[in-house]
């Protein structure tokens, strides 16, 4: 068998737009639980068994704290992921990865009063 390892490089930049960055993503090891969510990334990465993530969020422009949400989208799906380890298949454990980022995202908007959003891919 032949060991696999990815090439990652990521950066998120504010545009020409917006004045601040909206942008987020997260690179983690699902075996070890380690994540790495930074503006500039570049890494190789022997993923284990269980596998890694990468995953990039965008705040929704022209809401509330789209920089938040889209930080709390990756911190929060990484965490997912990491807890649902027990799932037999993996679109029961993506399924409960997205659930939780979402749940995070609308906890953290009733808490400040204020409407927020962010994409996932």
């Amino acid at each position: 068998m032949h060991a696999t390892s990815l090439h990652i490089a990521a950066a998120t930049h504010v545009g020409l737009v917006r004045e601040r960055n909206e942008d987020a993503f997260v690179v983690a090891d699902l075996s070890t639980g380690s994540h790495v969510i930074a503006e500039r990334y570049a890494a190789r990465l022997a993923p284990s068994q269980d596998g890694a993530l990468v995953a990039v969020s965008d705040g929704m422009g022209g809401a509330s704290a789209g920089d938040l949400a889209s930080r709390l989208v990756v911190e929060s799906l990484a965490q997912g992921f990491i807890h649902a380890r027990d799932r037999r298949h993996s679109i029961e454990r993506v399924e409960a990865a997205v659930d939780h980022a979402h749940r995070a995202v609308l906890d953290e908007a009733c808490v400040r009063g204020i409407k927020m959003g962010a994409t996932l891919t």
